[in-house]
Formats: C-alpha cells, sequence, structure tokens
C-alpha cells in the first residue's frame, strides 16, 4: 500500500516496499512470575480465617513494549518520495507492571 497522498507508484517498485515476507518480525517475549500464598486457620467448627499473600511479577523482570510500526515521518506527494521515519522499529515502553505485593484476610463464617 501507498502512503496517503503519495500516487506514483512506479517510482516505489510497485504498491510495497520491500521483499519481506509476513510475520518475519517478532515481538520480545514476555516472562512474569506470580505467586499466591495462602493459610487458613480454624478459629471454630463454623468460623475461619484465611491470610492471603499475592505477589506479581515477583522477579521484577522489565518486560519490553512493542516496536514502532509507523514506517513514514510524512506522506509523500507525485513528485516527492514519502520521508521514513526515524524511529521505526524502536521500543519505546514496557507491557507490564513491576513488582505488586498484596496482602488480605479473609473471614469466612
Amino acid at each position: 500500500m501507498l502512503p496517503p497522498g503519495y500516487s506514483n507508484s512506479a517510482q516505489l517498485g510497485g504498491s510495497f516496499i520491500g521483499n519481506a515476507g509476513r510475520d518475519t518480525l517478532q515481538a520480545p517475549g514476555i516472562a512474569k512470575f506470580d505467586i499466591v500464598i495462602t493459610k487458613s486457620t480454624p478459629i471454630t467448627e463454623r468460623i475461619s480465617l484465611q491470610f492471603r499473600s499475592e505477589f506479581f511479577n515477583l522477579l521484577n523482570r522489565a518486560n519490553l513494549g512493542l516496536p514502532s510500526g509507523r514506517i513514514f515521518a510524512t506522506a509523500g506527494t507525485a513528485t516527492t518520495p514519502p520521508v521514513i521515519s526515524s524511529t521505526v522499529g524502536q521500543i519505546n515502553d514496557t507491557t507490564t507492571i513491576s513488582r505488586q505485593i498484596q496482602f488480605g484476610l479473609r473471614l469466612t463464617f
């Protein structure tokens, strides 16, 4: 596909740029370590207390986001080709939260 405003497909050599196939690029993987620890304590025959510890992303691993997919910084015209973006393929963010820990008590009766 041509960028918006660009109509000279002969200059680009067809209706697309490059010859890479589909799904040839892969994003970084995601790795998290989540764990839950519970301890139930009976208080009476009908009442119990549960202590719960939850750890999300316990190893605090940074999972990188997707690379920038914007190829063209500006659209071309009939006489000028489009300008290629200088940030194409750069990763600028993370996709998961940092380490979080939460505790809870549950009284069941």
